[in-house]
Formats: structure tokens, sequence, C-alpha cells
């Protein structure tokens, strides 16, 4: 296969695109559609190569061609793994010189799996769980496409092989020519893939984003596209040629302007950035034309040739100093200078990584060594074999005994951590009985929390950063799990769970939002002689409605979790239910059949809301509601650096969350409910809220509080539950 000057300058556009994108440069919104460039593009070569070395070797042996796997594989693994693997070096060792250890910890168990050709399974699990939502951008995250390419040359000379020997094993009588079967095969590949594409982008959009089976299509079209036209001169004439080419760059442009982090990716959009590739490659296989000449410029080949060390560079480049220096990175200066620095590193890698391995030439004897059907699957026997599949199997293990291990890493708290006063002076712990009334400890509190905005560092809290970090949010030590309370069973291995032993019952309902004031409003109740009884489903609201969370990638259910509620608040018959959630009104819902679209109906949101709450009212006598929390604008953990400084602008913003607290509000009034602002326990005059109050981190992720601030918070809302006579 003849190399293609004009192919090596599209990889150029395709690196660029993703480049600026990353860099959220204005207009390249859409640029990640480069990928899907490169996608096209390894198709087309990766299949042209293989089929242009059958081709020749059947023209010898007429019924008797071949492929040397081994040969095909060594030149895969001198492309693509020792650069791969130093980028994967140095970034690991650069985030533990500049991230934190929670931080760096996580970065090589990504590139564990980016080593191992997995990351993008890896970013698959953590996008579609609920309880990563709120996690840190890895600095190899991109090695997710990496894998979806590796797992394609895994897949593709195998079947390969098996297209061109089907008539030998007379499974299939047929007559059709080598060359027919091929195509006919990366045509079937690419209508399932592109079909299940539409339908998993539409139903789970975060997985299909970074499923291999949603994008074999696109590497299937460049394939499609190799063996289409090999040995075929185009008769179409060169002025509609040029006609395809510009066609593509139009495409080209239309992705980037048109599409961004809120266009259903990959599905039907893809075929624009696919379709405009494939017409390029097309456009310029059997002639050039004003779009190929371009392309095959120097600048563009230049850039191409170390296009694949630029888009290993370029991503833990931008991640890791927008953890260090973010505001680097909102100049056009320091954009221009990291693509300088991009630019020299991926020109180093180049010259003295990436050539010197690319031409260790491969054994003779590997290039001669047969693979057809037969002899592979003869080899099924061999030795070799049971070493490699051992080896593997070695390796999968390794891989599920560390994801095991790290989520299995959390230390358990045994003993309630020890509650500090939250007076002003240094006197002895407060405890419910003895609590002053809510108004004063509440101003108070409001001290510490502006002295706590002007804290730098994470070092002296206590607990320490990592320790808080480590802590299980979604488990409560002093909650006992029951296997079923009044005939509900436990959903989804989360809490139904039972605390003290008192005859006057509370019951503490809500999502994950809930989960993380547990300890802060159980204590109370606990202490006073109450048995309290908690609840919680994440995601679902008191609103009955299942929700539909493109951005999170779930569709949830929460029938369950409301028909269990009615029947836990009639046999429990609770004094004082609490409800605490995160709360989503503008999130596409269906509730008594209906659909109801993203951004159109919370007013409908909010009536539902009320009318679930003023139903819970007509049964309990009293109804606390704690109001949605504020979020920090990026996770806690990549507001700390390896010094354990603490960005100060990494403070989450009270009044962001205005309009949804006032709504709720009053819903909440117009139930006959209580409402607790929970602004007034995060933030100073509920607009700054710092990530640490009275020298204890505030926050677990992006939105969920710690464990350790519970037991302070549990003061004030004691003190509540006294004011209001409750307790």
């Amino acid at each position: 296969m003849k190399f293609r000057p004009d192919i090596e300058g599209l990889r150029a556009v395709a690196v660029t695109l993703v480049l600026l994108a990353h860099l959220e440069v204005s207009g390249f919104k859409g640029g990640f559609v480069g990928v899907d460039i490169f996608f096209v593009i390894s198709g087309y070569l990766i299949t042209g190569l293989i089929t242009a070395e059958f081709a020749k070797k059947e023209a010898l042996e007429p019924r008797r061609g071949w492929v040397s796997l081994r040969a095909f594989y060594f030149r895969r693994v001198k492309r693509i793994i020792p650069v791969s693997f130093f980028v994967l070096t140095v970034t690991t060792i650069a985030s533990f010189i500049l991230l934190n250890s929670i931080r760096a910890k996580e970065v090589l168990n990504d590139s564990i799996w980016a080593a191992l050709f997995g990351a993008n399974v890896h970013f698959i699990r953590i996008a579609t769980d609920y309880f990563q939502q709120g996690a840190a951008t890895s600095p190899v995250q991109h090695y997710w496409s990496l894998a979806v390419e590796e797992q394609f040359y895994l897949v593709i000379p195998a079947l390969f092989i098996l297209a061109v020997n089907i008539i030998r094993l007379r499974i299939i009588p047929t007559r059709a020519s080598w060359k027919f079967r091929i195509r006919f095969l990366f045509s079937l590949i690419v209508l399932l893939s592109f079909i299940w594409s539409i339908v998993a982008t539409s139903s789970s959009p975060a997985s299909a984003y970074f499923s291999s089976l949603t994008r074999a299509w696109e590497l299937g079209v460049g394939a499609l596209l190799a063996v289409g036209t090999f040995e075929r001169p185009s008769r179409i004439k060169s002025r509609y040629l040029l006609l395809f080419a510009l066609a593509g760059i139009a495409l080209f442009a239309f992705s980037t302007l048109a599409f961004s982090a809120s266009t259903n990716f990959p599905g039907y959009a893809a075929l624009a950035p696919v379709v405009g590739a494939a017409l390029i490659i097309f456009a310029g296989s059997n002639s050039e034309n004003f779009v190929s000449k371009i392309l095959s410029t120097k600048v563009f080949t230049n850039i191409g040739r170390i296009s694949y060390s630029l888009y290993l560079w370029h991503w833990p480049m931008i991640v890791l100093l927008n953890a260090t220096h973010p505001h680097l990175l909102k100049t056009s200066q320091g954009k221009a200078a990291l693509i300088l620095v991009a630019l020299l590193f991926s020109y180093l890698s180049f010259k003295f990584v990436e050539q010197p391995i690319r031409q260790i030439a491969i054994p003779r004897r590997w290039r001669e060594e047969r693979a057809t059907l037969s002899g592979f699957l003869s080899s099924l026997n061999s030795k070799g074999f049971k070493i490699s599949m051992s080896a593997l199997l070695t390796i999968a293990l390794f891989i599920f005994g560390l994801s095991f291990a790290t989520s299995r890493s959390t230390p358990k708290v045994s003993t309630p951590t020890p509650t500090p006063s939250v007076t002003a002076s240094a006197t002895p712990s407060l405890s419910p009985a003895t609590l002053e009334p809510y108004t004063k400890l509440l101003s108070q509190w409001s001290k510490k929390i502006l002295d706590s905005t002007f804290i730098a560092t994470v070092k002296g809290i206590s607990p320490s950063f990592d320790v808080t970090q480590s802590y299980d949010t979604w488990r409560n030590p002093d909650c006992t799990h029951q296997a079923s309370i009044f005939g509900v069973t436990e959903i989804k291995n989360l809490a139904i769970c039972r605390q003290g032993t008192g005859t006057k019952i509370a019951l503490f309902i809500g999502n994950s939002h809930a989960r993380m004031w547990q300890r802060a409003v159980t204590q109370p109740f606990v202490k006073s002689g109450w048995t309290i009884y908690s609840f919680f489903m994440p995601w679902c609201m008191i609103p009955n409605l299942n929700g539909i969370d493109h951005k999170f990638d779930k569709v949830y259910d929460c029938d369950l979790y409301h028909n269990d509620l009615k029947i836990l608040l009639a046999k429990m018959k609770p004094s004082v239910v609490v409800v605490s959630e995160r709360l989503f009104p503008t999130m596409s819902f269906k509730a008594a059949g209906q659909i109801y679209p993203e951004n159109t109906s919370e007013s409908k949101f909010w009536s539902l809301y009320q009318d679930e709450l003023t139903t819970i009212r007509k049964t309990v006598p009293t109804v606390i509601v704690l109001g949605v929390t504020p979020e920090l604008p990026k996770p806690i953990s990549e507001c700390v650096d390896a010094q354990s400084n603490l960005d100060l602008m990494c403070q989450a913003d009270g009044a962001k969350i205005s309009a949804t607290v006032t709504s709720q509000s009053n819903a909440v009034k117009a139930a006959g409910a209580q409402f607790i602002d929970s602004r007034d326990w995060l933030c100073y005059k509920q607009v700054a809220c710092p990530a640490i109050i009275d020298n204890t981190m505030v926050y677990k992720d992006l939105d969920h509080t710690s464990y350790p601030i519970e037991s302070k918070l549990s003061l004030l809302f004691g003190a509540y539950l006294k004011q209001k006579a409750i307790l």
C-alpha cells in the first residue's frame, strides 16, 4: 500500500481539531470529532495493509493467500506501545509530583488500565457509576480512543482470515471472490455497529461514547473504503472528486461549529465527521485534487507525522496545568504556550522514541509465517498459545484485583468522629442536651465560616485531607442495615436502616444528598431517645417521577422507591419526617405516563414536588426539608496540590442556587412543612461556601459533604429541633 501524504495531512487536521477543542478555543467546541477522523484513517490504513499483503501472496499462490499475523502485530507494537508507555510513565510520575496523593493514586490506576488497552472499559465504568460523577478528570482519559483502536486491531485480522477462508472450510457454499466476502464482512460490521451506536447513544450516552461496539462502524467505514477501492481505480472525473473532498471539509467545519459537549454523540451525529473523512480519503485515493495537494504540503505532513505523539502529550499537559495553574489556560498566551510545548515534546518523543523503534526490522521468518484459519485453529493447542492465554489471564486478574483492592481500601470508621465545639472560644464539646438556642449557635458557626474563607492549605486539618477522602460516604457505621423493615426490602444495597430504640419514631428519606447528612440528622434523635429509620435511593426525589439523566447516563426508575415509601409511612406512622435531596427540576422526566422534555417543565416539577410533600404532611405531624446544597466549581480532589495548598477559588457559590432554593422553599411552605436553608450551615451570608470550615473538610467530592463535617452540623440540627420543640 503506497504512502499517502494527504492522509498524513489529514492526521494533522484531526489532531488540531482535538487540541483546540480541549483548549476550549472559541469556534472549536466540536473539535472532539478529530478522534472520529482518526478512527476512519486507522480503519483504512490497517485494513489496506492487510488486504495488500494478502492480495500479493494470493496472486503468487491462487486460493492459498495468507498474511503474517506475527509481522502485523510486531508493526502495531512498534508503532503504538513505546511512546504510549513513555507518556503514561511521565504522566504518572508528574501526577505524584504535582497532584495530591488521592488524585495521584487514581491516575496510577487509570494508567494501568490504559497500558493494558482497557481504558475505554475503565472509563465506561466510572462514567456510569453514580458515586463517581463528581470525580476529577483523568490526565490519561484520552487513552480510551487508543484502546478502541487496539481492540479493533485484535479482532480485524481474525475476521479477515475467517472471511477469506470461508470457502475452504465449506461452511458456506459460495463462489464469491475473497474481495467480495471481505466487503460484505465490513459492510455488516458497519451496519450493525451503527445501529447499536444510535440505540446506545440514546439510552446510555456516556458509555456509548467510550464503547468499542458503538465506534466499530467508524473504523469499519475506513476498512470498507480500503477494500472497496483496492485495485479499482476510480472512474469518477477529477472535478467531482474535488467536490467530494470539499464536501468532506464542509462536514468537518459543520461538526466543529455545530457540535458541543451537549451533543448526543456518537449516534447519528458521528456521520458528519466519519463521512467527511471517508470522502477526503476516497477523493485522494486515485488522483490528486486541490484539497489533497494542500493536505500534502509540508506544514500539514510535518504535524501529521507527529500527530500520534501530539495526541498523547497534549491532554496530560492540559489537565495537570489546570490542576496547578488554572489561570494560565484562561488566556490566549497561555494556550499558545501550551501548544508550543506540546509540539516540542511531541517532536522529541517522535525523534527519540517513535522513530528509532519503528526502524527495527521485522525478522524474515516472521514475514514468511503463514496465518490461515486452519493454522490459527491448530495453534490453539500450541504451547505458545497456552502461555499467551495464561499471561492474559494473569493480567486480567491483576486488573480485577487492583480495582477490587482500590474499592475496598477505604478505612472503616467504627467509632463516631469526635465533635469539636462550634463556639468561638476553646470550650468543651457541646451535646444536644446543652445546646444554646439555634439562632445563637448559627451565628457563632457563621463566624467560623467567615474565618474559613481565607484558609489556603489543608495542612493541619482534622481529620487530614487524605483520611477525609478515604471515608466511605455511602456507609454510615452507626447504621444497622436491615434485610427488610415493615415489608420494605433494601434497594440496591443502599440503606434501609434503624438507629435508636425509643418509642418515638422519625423517618429520614432522600437520595445521596440525604445519605451525606445521615449522621448530622440522626444523632440528635438517637441522643434524645428516639428511633429513626433511614431510607435512601440514589437520584430519586419526593416528586413521583422517573428521571432521564442524559448527562450521567442514567434512566432512574423510582417507582419501587415511591411504593416502598408509602408502605413505610403507612405502617411506621412517624412523628417526624426529614427530607434531604439533590433536586433536578430542569431534567427530562416521565410522570404519570407522560414525558416532559429537558428545560421545559420546571413548573410541573415543582407542582409535583409540592403535591407529594402535601400528601406526606397530611399523615405526618412534622415534615422538615433540608434545602439543596451548593456545589464546588470542581471536585475537591482537584482543589488541593501535592504541597497541600488549597485553591482559594475552589469555593461553592451559594448565590448560584438561589432560584432553586426559592422555588423549593415556596413549595415546602405551601405544603405546610418546615424548611432549613442548607446554605446557612455551609456558606457565609448564603454566598461564600468554603471547602474547609472549622478545621474540617466540608466536601467529599463535587457536591457531597464529607463524613467528618456531619458531627459538627449535627449540633446545629439538634439545636433547631430543640428550638422548634420537636425534641
